[in-house]
C-alpha cells in the first residue's frame, strides 16, 4: 500500500508542477477537462491521498513490531 502512495504523491505533485508548464501525464489529461480548479483538487487528492496511504501502512508496521515485541517468550518461570 506503501508504494501505492508513493505513486499517487508522484503522479499528483508532477502533474502540479507539468501543468505549470502547460504539459500533462498520459494518465492523467482527463482531469484538465473539468478546470483548472477542479483539476488541482485532483491533484491535492491525490497527494493527501498517497500521504494517508504511507501514513496508515507506517502504524501498521508500528503497531506490528510493538506486537511482536509483546510475544517475545521470557525465559523459564520459577
Amino acid at each position: 500500500m506503501a508504494s501505492l502512495g508513493w505513486y499517487l504523491i508522484i503522479f499528483g505533485a508532477g502533474s502540479g508542477l507539468m501543468s505549470l508548464f502547460d504539459y500533462e501525464f498520459s494518465l492523467l489529461m482527463w482531469i484538465d477537462t473539468w478546470g483548472d480548479g477542479f483539476a488541482w483538487l485532483i491533484r491535492g487528492a491525490f497527494i493527501l491521498g498517497g500521504m494517508s496511504l504511507i501514513s496508515r501502512e507506517q502504524k501498521l508496521q508500528q503497531d506490528q513490531q510493538a506486537q511482536a515485541a509483546q510475544n517475545v517468550p521470557q525465559g523459564p518461570v520459577s
